[in-house]
């Protein structure tokens, strides 16, 4: 922690950047520290690798305590501390919430919303941050998750593997986006409209802001830093040529070994006398949502043409919200794999199944009746030759392209 009381009372914060180490050499030669939280003796460290610090005994059960805290950490949180007073907002920084025994990098209150940030680098597991995540929210306070991203892309296009910290750092409002800071060159990186392509490989658009960009345009409504509508064909031209040679390599790959999703779904191919290679054509959509999910969408959506559309009498009704309950059911034992995310797992699956499902209906396999209803109008017929598929594939990328260009419009 970087905020002490003195013995003589006077209150020393190490953020003040004016301390030189001979000084504070000088001051822990000659007085005692205390923490404001707990009252316990605390030490003046002045290390070389990390920033100088407060820190308690090891004996301590001080709840308060931040430690291991890099340089970058503590250069960025400051920055974006001087950031927010420079918009004459009033931000605390490590401001202790005795309510929730937690001290958030900087709390603020914008627009009448309190807000916390957190800074995160590195790792963090993902009950640890569950817990930080909903303790703040039920609290009244809105966190702000902010990586620390230490290169810039080249492109604003851009294929990376996707981490667990990654999909954390992503907020669904106003649409899926997550905001990165870039220490060396203070700039602020705004990733959306993410793309799966393999299941750690993601397509995203990357915006670059300077750093003195307004904290509300950032933080409270970001829509006009994520991709336009006039980046969106350049972004399809990509997706579609990665998609279609995703797609080959799926139709000739030679299976040695498979995951658990992949073994449950070759029994219901082998039904039909199939491997996993003769998914039909439909069944390969690139959505927007596909995100959520670190499983192929070969093997779910084959899950729902032939497990559920398929044997469903024609002109039934599907209803959403029942599907929803159906492969929420079946998920854990077919192990199709939400990534981690601060949205109700039921309402991303939802999601998820509401853009295939339209996607369907744009190929006549369903009708839509109402929204959360759909009418099946024609099965998909499976049992075809790889040739045939193949040739699928073309036709059902180039409709799809259509179909991104009719919903871009």
């Amino acid at each position: 922690m970087y905020r002490a009381d003195r013995c003589d009372g006077q209150t020393i914060i190490l953020s003040n950047f004016t301390w030189c180490r001979e000084q504070l050499e000088n001051m822990r030669t000659n007085f005692k520290f205390y923490c404001p939280e707990c009252s316990e003796e605390v030490i003046l460290k002045l290390g070389e690798r990390q920033s100088w610090h407060f820190a308690h005994h090891p004996s301590s059960r001080c709840l308060s305590v931040k430690s291991n805290e890099s340089v970058d950490h503590f250069q960025a949180k400051h920055m974006i501390y001087n950031w927010l007073r420079s918009y004459q907002f009033k931000p605390l920084l490590e401001c202790y919430l005795p309510e929730l025994k937690r001290r958030p990098d900087v709390c603020v209150k914008i627009n009448q919303k309190h807000l916390v940030i957190e800074l995160q680098r590195s790792h963090i597991n993902s009950e640890q941050f569950y817990k930080r995540h909903f303790t703040y929210l039920e609290a009244g306070y809105y966190p702000i998750w902010i990586g620390l991203q230490p290169t810039i892309p080249p492109i604003p296009l851009t294929l990376t593997t996707f981490t667990q910290l990654d999909s954390f750092l992503i907020s669904m409002e106003p649409v899926p986006h997550s905001i990165y800071f870039n220490l060396t060159y203070k700039k602020w990186l705004v990733c959306s409209d993410f793309y799966y392509l393999q299941p750690r490989k993601t397509l995203h658009w990357v915006t670059q802001l300077p750093f003195d960009t307004s904290p509300e345009e950032l933080m409270i409504n970001p829509l006009k830093y994520t991709m336009q509508i006039s980046d969106r064909k350049k972004r399809n031209e990509v997706l579609f040529k990665q998609w279609k040679s995703q797609t080959l390599k799926k139709r000739i790959k030679v299976f040695f070994s498979f995951t658990p999703s992949e073994r449950k779904m070759l029994f219901i191919f082998q039904k039909h006398q199939l491997n996993l290679n003769y998914f039909p054509a439909v069944c390969n959509f690139p959505q927007a949502t596909q995100f959520f999910l670190d499983t192929p969408p070969q093997l779910w959506q084959s899950w729902i043409v032939m497990e559920v559309i398929n044997n469903t009498p024609l002109h039934s009704h599907l209803h959403v919200t029942s599907l929803t309950e159906r492969f929420n059911h079946i998920r854990q034992s077919f192990q199709f794999t939400l990534r981690p995310s601060t949205i109700h797992y039921k309402k991303l699956i939802r999601e998820l199944l509401v853009e295939y499902l339209d996607f369907l209906c744009f190929f006549k396999v369903l009708q839509k009746i109402f929204p959360g209803v759909y009418e099946i109008i024609h099965h998909v017929t499976v049992r075809k030759s790889l040739q045939t598929l193949i040739d699928d594939d073309t036709y059902v990328i180039h409709e799809i392209e259509k179909y991104f260009d009719t919903k871009n419009k």
